[in-house]
């Protein structure tokens, strides 16, 4: 049975406690961002790019700053925010850092059960340094649905449920093309 994430909480770079279920009836792009990964510069430039077009016909995105791979966000959540203003002017939301708040991890691990692993994509430039890296880790890591890097996004529908999981090395347009779908849902 699918699951809601509406049933979800998450803590945000204030320390205030939101549920999922406030943004009932939008499309939301949850992702776990990490400023100094080598998918940052585009993925953070692309994600505000398409928040500023989309966010009054409903788009909601929320950045969970994340180190857990190869501590590629030392910074904590303030001063991850203040870098993501300085050089990509976001505006979208950021969350707290994920390994700094038990909501969020609950929330992370939740979402990685509720959308399959479905592999990278090898096309990326970035699909060997990726699985190699994954498979030091994890042998297994082909075999499970845990998250294996940053910039795993999910595209949450209208109705709460994970609709699409994309990894690292997915191309934004991909990831562009669900959301848009969902909105015109």
């Amino acid at each position: 049975m699918k699951e809601s994430v509406y049933l979800y909480n998450f803590t945000d770079s204030e320390d205030n406690i939101h549920s999922l279920g406030e943004y009932m009836s939008k499309v939301i792009l949850i992702f776990n961002g990490a400023i100094h990964s080598k998918f940052a510069p585009l993925f953070f430039y692309r994600a505000n790019e398409i928040y500023q077009e989309l966010k009054d016909e409903g788009l909601v995105i929320i950045n969970f700053p994340t180190s857990s791979f190869l501590n590629q966000n030392e910074e904590d959540t303030l001063n991850t925010i203040k870098y993501l203003k300085e050089n990509y002017d976001i505006s979208f939301l950021t969350a707290k850092k994920i390994e700094d708040d038990l909501r969020n991890q609950v929330l992370f691990h939740n979402l990685e059960n509720m959308k399959k692993f479905n592999g990278f994509s090898k096309s990326s430039y970035m699909y060997d340094i990726v699985t190699t890296s994954c498979s030091k880790v994890d042998p297994l890591f082909e075999q499970n649905n845990k998250i294996k890097w940053s910039f795993t996004s999910f595209v949450i529908s209208k109705d709460g449920y994970v609709n699409k999981r994309f990894e690292c090395t997915e191309d934004f347009d991909r990831i562009e093309k669900s959301i848009r779908k969902e909105l015109d849902k």
